[in-house]
């Protein structure tokens, strides 16, 4: 019995998410393969070279597409790094608003705007990353609507993920370089308005408890409550300051090539699931800061489950499966840390709650004016 009713919520879940494609940004795009008519007329228009060939090379959260132009763009238009080939560009039509990292703000959805605020503060502490050449909106794209674009820099690179980098020793020394220019520069009194922001561990637990308290759930307050206390008593937790954090920095996101001297940085790509604030929010291990990213997860999986069921008109676009993948695994530490009571580890409890169907004219992923995609799309053609 045991076996069958997990099988049937799996599948239940599965159906769910295939029926809404705002919560399964990847498998959405699939149907997609040509570029934004709008990045293709902001192009045009700003004098970029024609494009003499497009490819689809990533799509997960977002869309990425390689441009080749039929020439060099001229700097003028297009500035670049020394090595940079301007006859290449990459484009990303931004998804997901909602990413599956632990620092986030369902209040600073991710769009092509906050790439280049991340991307212009990175750059003024010293860390190189492409240029960026042109943003702008996409109103539609398939079944989704109010999204955005990127055009940036081609960076010439010898990294291919997970198949070309640097020698552990030699990557872990670039990544303390960029943590320590991230370090170096305080952003106490830069105004970083488009990016997540929690300047202390006690910004970010107050903001969690609010998310908590929409979904209803009990244990996760009492959980961050019990959080706080230790981290004023307990650990004593005072504030240092914020900074620029990447969330993000493997081997196919920092960018490397090796030259006679060794391997050395080209440039710190994919800033979608940037912040910033206290970095050991991110980068320490130990208590309070992994159980504090664990509840982090936790809490986005129930906010989504229950906005998406009961507001889809707040609900933001993302890839719910990775999302309840983090929530599932960080729940389960936390029970086993005694953070939560052991009755909520039931197969399928967070996908079960997105089981029932939501009144998707409600959603602005679909629709204009409450109509439904059908509606509107007639609506518009007459």
């Amino acid at each position: 019995v045991f076996l069958l009713s997990l099988l049937y919520w799996q599948l239940v879940a599965q159906m769910c998410m295939r029926m809404q494609p705002f919560l399964n940004i990847g498998e959405t795009f699939e149907s997609e393969k040509k570029l934004p008519r709008e990045a293709l007329e902001h192009l045009a228009a700003a004098g970029f070279p024609a494009i003499r060939q497009s490819t689809k090379v990533k799509q997960s959260f977002h869309e990425t597409f390689i441009l080749e132009f039929s020439g060099p763009v001229p700097s003028e238009l297009a500035p670049a790094h020394e090595t940079s080939d301007t006859s290449r560009a990459v484009l990303q039509v931004l998804g997901s608003q909602l990413g599956d990292k632990a620092l986030f703000c369902v209040r600073r959805p991710i769009c092509a705007k906050l790439l280049v605020s991340a991307m212009e503060l990175a750059s003024a502490a010293g860390i190189q990353v492409p240029h960026v050449w042109a943003h702008g909106d996409v109103p539609r794209r398939g079944p989704l609507m109010g999204m955005s674009y990127i055009v940036m820099e081609h960076i010439t690179t010898q990294t291919v993920e997970d198949e070309v980098f640097p020698p552990n020793d030699q990557f872990e020394n670039i990544l303390q370089q960029v943590v320590a220019a991230f370090a170096s520069r305080s952003l106490a009194d830069v105004d970083t308005e488009l990016l997540p922001r929690y300047d202390t561990c006690y910004a970010l637990l107050d903001e969690l408890r609010e998310l908590a308290q929409v979904a209803g759930s009990v244990e996760l307050i009492s959980a961050l409550n019990k959080l706080q206390d230790d981290c004023k008593d307990r650990w004593r937790v005072e504030a240092i300051a914020p900074t620029l954090l990447h969330q993000d920095l493997n081997n196919g996101n920092v960018l490397c090539s090796l030259s006679s001297t060794g391997w050395a940085i080209d440039a710190l790509i994919d800033w979608e699931s940037c912040a910033v604030g206290d970095r050991r929010l991110i980068e320490c291990e130990g208590s309070p800061w992994a159980e504090l990213r664990c509840l982090a997860h936790v809490v986005k999986g129930r906010w989504l489950a229950f906005i998406a069921r009961h507001s889809p008109n707040q609900a933001p676009r993302c890839e719910m499966s990775e999302i309840f993948e983090a929530h599932d695994e960080c729940q389960e530490i936390l029970v086993k840390k005694g953070m939560l009571p052991a009755n909520l580890l039931i197969a399928g409890t967070s996908f079960a709650r997105l089981a029932k169907s939501f009144p998707e004219e409600l959603c602005p992923h679909y629709a204009k004016h409450g109509l439904p995609v059908a509606h509107a799309v007639t609506a518009e053609l007459t």
